[in-house]
């Protein structure tokens, strides 16, 4: 978790990643909540997934 940098799009998945670094770590962060969430229950990622569009 430790190995970003401010240089923006220099990361080895920096060629499909968007150019907001924000955005990707906020993604990766709610596919990590609904992965945990998901575990304990699974009725959670269905209706957040049928919330998105």
């Amino acid at each position: 978790m430790g190995t970003s940098s401010t240089s923006g799009t220099s990361g080895t998945s920096g060629t499909s990643a968007p150019d907001n670094p924000l955005a990707v770590s906020l993604l990766l962060g709610l596919l990590v909540i609904i992965g945990l969430f998901g575990v304990k229950n699974p009725k959670v990622p269905s209706t957040i997934t049928a919330a998105l569009p």
